[in-house]
């Protein structure tokens, strides 16, 4: 593949005018599902230990029972943790986004990674505000 000078500087100029765009404007789109807050998220999550989640899959839905809630190094401002699922069979869930519902907290979009003995596993991130 060849780069010529009007693709880079075409692409210079898409990078530059992403970066400068407040990170909301950026992933405000449609294809993002509903946004998890750092202040809410540990503590909600943490009341649905033992709850299922539907996991939605090309080939259907999948029910998931969150298990456990890890808490890992959080600081003042960032908020980590992990939800541990069980489920029937990982095989059927490879590494990737994944449309996630619960009945008291709605939709939610999770990447999601195969873990031990049938569980997946999201990890986050979140900045405080």
């Amino acid at each position: 593949m060849e780069i010529t000078r009007k693709g880079f500087i075409s692409s210079v100029a898409a990078a530059m005018a992403a970066a400068s765009l407040p990170m909301s404007s950026i992933f405000s789109g449609a294809n993002v599902g509903p946004s998890v807050s750092a202040d809410v998220a540990l503590d909600e999550f943490s009341k649905h230990v033992g709850s299922s989640f539907r996991l939605a899959l090309p080939s259907g839905t999948q029910t998931m029972v969150l298990d456990r809630v890890d808490q890992a190094n959080s600081c003042r401002r960032t908020e980590q943790f992990s939800l541990v699922f069980r489920i029937p069979s990982v095989a059927s869930v490879p590494p990737g986004s994944y449309r996630v519902r619960h009945e008291a907290m709605g939709p939610l979009d999770m990447f999601l990674v195969p873990g031990l003995e049938n569980s997946v596993r999201a990890d986050f991130n979140l900045l405080k505000a």
